[in-house]
């Protein structure tokens, strides 16, 4: 999600919560009208805070999102396993090039 400001017709700053979907941009909600820099500042941080609970209640966290304390990160953490790995063509690039070059008869 994120805060898209337009300008309406008479001049005033509109802020709106949109949502990219696929390659579109689809309107969630329209906060207000902003008239002077004062109310911008308070519709950017309504708008961020809005975006914050939806993405809370969806179960997104994100990794630099600063209101977490760190053990409760190191908890979140604790509770990932990894799985396995799959061979991607990537890396079979990578792997034909390693081999082509000669990495693989280097010693350590």
């Amino acid at each position: 999600m994120f805060i898209r400001k337009t300008k309406n017709r008479s001049g005033n700053l509109v802020f709106q919560v949109m949502k990219k979907v696929g390659r579109q941009n689809r309107f969630v909600k329209q906060l207000e009208t902003a008239r002077n820099t004062l109310e911008e500042n308070q519709l950017k941080i309504l708008g961020r805070q809005y975006s914050d609970k939806e993405r809370i209640k969806t179960g997104r966290i994100s990794l630099f999102d600063n209101r977490y304390y760190q053990n409760s990160l190191d908890k979140f953490f604790s509770n990932i396993e990894f799985i396995s790995a799959l061979d991607t063509v990537t890396y079979d690039f990578f792997k034909y090039f390693y081999r082509m070059i000669g990495l693989n008869s280097i010693s350590n």
